[in-house]
């Protein structure tokens, strides 16, 4: 689950400058994300609690919402946005969003008893 959350968080550091630019609220928003996946990230290796995995899985679903989101209604300073399916940053910061989501609801499951990288 660590990997997924960090590949999540990686995947937006390359786009937040443009982003702080052309959209900064945009940009904000990837900077708190990249900060809050990674620190659950490092939480997962360092505590096993149900609560991390719950707030894991949540912050990836909402980040997979907000892609589709804004593929879909023009959103601010953003409406070039629609559309871009498959845009290599935002397939790699998906598929760690949705691991991230699977993997936070197979540790929930089993009870968080068992860490899942």
């Amino acid at each position: 689950m660590a990997v997924a959350a960090f590949v999540a968080a990686v995947a937006h550091i390359p786009v937040i400058p443009e982003h702080l630019e052309e959209a900064p609220y945009v940009g904000w928003l990837f900077v708190v994300f990249t900060g809050t996946t990674l620190l659950l990230a490092v939480a997962v290796e360092v505590r096993n609690l149900p609560l991390i995995y719950v707030l894991a899985g949540g912050v990836g679903a909402a980040a997979v919402a907000a892609y589709a989101l804004f593929r879909l209604v023009p959103m601010p300073q953003m409406a070039d946005e629609v559309g871009m399916w498959y845009d290599p940053y935002g397939i790699a910061a998906v598929a760690g969003e949705v691991l991230l989501v699977a993997t936070s609801v197979l540790a929930v499951r089993r009870g968080s008893s068992a860490r899942l990288r």
